[in-house]
């Protein structure tokens, strides 16, 4: 599969779009469609198999570790877009923000520190209330 068969194509405007939005100062459509975007290309990047060409080895739990996260992000942000459409629950888009936001710097975190002991914290802070839980029943 080529790459231009995987990845979407970025969103292009029509001139009087941008015009429209330059004139009102209201460049929601523009961020819409660019969130949209973003939202495909997380939901592409969690499907990559560990077995893909450019992959590079890592452990399996990181693998899943981080295909979560951006299956997350991927799902939120299609709920985001779900609720945004009726231009309704402002306050639960925002909640929505923040998980996604939360998710996407975990990713970037634990992709830019590459190295074991930063997932064992992620997945120790993760389970910390389970493993509480569990000593309580």
């Amino acid at each position: 599969m080529a790459v231009s068969d995987f990845l979407p194509d970025p969103p292009t405007f029509p001139s009087d779009l941008l015009e429209q939005c330059k004139q009102d100062c209201d460049f929601r459509p523009i961020l819409f469609e660019w969130y949209k975007y973003v939202g495909m290309l997380s939901n592409r990047a969690a499907c990559l198999a560990p077995d893909s060409p450019a992959f590079r080895p890592i452990p399996a739990v990181h693998y899943a570790v981080l295909m979560g996260l951006l299956n997350r992000c991927s799902r939120l942000m299609l709920s985001n877009i779900r609720l945004s459409c009726a231009g309704r629950y402002g306050e639960t888009t925002r909640l929505l923000d923040r998980s996604i936001t939360e998710s996407a710097i975990k990713v970037r975190w634990l992709c830019h520190k590459d190295d074991h002991d930063s997932f064992t914290r992620y997945l120790a802070d993760g389970l910390k209330k389970d493993v509480q839980l569990k000593r309580l029943v």
